[in-house]
């Protein structure tokens, strides 16, 4: 008869080729504090639970001791979809290895009130890129 033996969080940390430690992946994987959780009015209605970049940047800092990069790999304009598209590059370096992640990232355009001139198209892309970086 054998009897099986979850792993623990000691388990998984305390190998030799752990990449995090037990500190930093409590942290990593805690339930995101509730004044971190923003909410916004969703498209169709609702309300959408979201944290900000700020809040994402933080938590990289520690796990990484800020030793991170973000990049932006491909950025996209599309007027008739009124969409900014962005895709990212996180790459993150713990104990002379790197951990790369790329997603896509969007942003609605903001147009001046009742016309289709952008309102600030820098401002859509820096929004798209944040919401790469937080996925």
């Amino acid at each position: 008869m054998s009897t099986k033996k979850d792993l623990t969080i000691k388990d998984v940390t305390a190998s030799e080729h752990a990449l995090i430690n037990e500190q930093q992946y409590n942290f990593l994987f805690q339930k995101t504090p509730a004044q971190y959780i923003k909410q916004r009015q969703g498209k169709g209605g609702g309300q959408w639970r979201f944290v900000e970049g700020s809040y994402v940047k933080k938590v990289l800092n520690f796990i990484t001791g800020f030793n991170y990069d973000f990049e932006v790999m491909e950025s996209n304009l599309y007027m008739e979809a009124g969409q900014v598209v962005i895709l990212g590059k996180l790459t993150l370096r713990l104990k002379g290895q790197e951990i790369i992640k790329m997603q896509y990232g969007r942003s609605d355009i903001k147009f001046k009130r009742g016309t289709k001139i952008p309102l600030d198209v820098g401002n859509d892309f820096k929004a798209a890129t944040t919401d790469a970086l937080k996925k």
